[in-house]
């Protein structure tokens, strides 16, 4: 547990909402980081650090990164839909193609990440 704690902390240190450590290849290209699937999985597992650890820590990152990334009325800046859709089968990485190409079953598929 003590490298996993190391590693997350690490990642949060050196991290901004506006600018995770988590996407820096967009902010290493001078782009802007917007929520994507990564953000969602990296908050859940800052949300899981802290029922583990109770350190409040956690919770106040969670936090501030929501806070900035959701706006007053409830809208989330979300990335470009033409940006390539992948997902990962047994281990590999299957590029579904560009948002607006991929079929309404892929489309489906890749919304039913999002669910709870």
């Amino acid at each position: 547990m003590d490298i996993i704690v190391k590693y997350i902390d690490e990642l949060l240190e050196k991290s901004t909402p506006a600018a995770p450590m988590w996407n820096i290849e967009k902010i290493r290209q001078g782009l802007k980081s917007n929520w994507n699937y990564i953000d969602g999985v990296m908050i859940k597992a800052v949300l899981q650090m802290y029922a583990v650890s109770k350190d409040e820590k956690y919770l106040k990152f969670a936090d501030d990164f929501i806070d900035y990334r959701v706006h007053e009325d409830g809208t989330i800046e979300l990335q470009s839909y033409d940006t390539i859709v992948s997902r990962c089968v047994n281990g590999k990485v299957e590029e579904l193609g560009k948002w607006s190409q991929t079929t309404t079953r892929h489309q489906k598929e890749f919304r039913k990440q999002f669910e709870c």
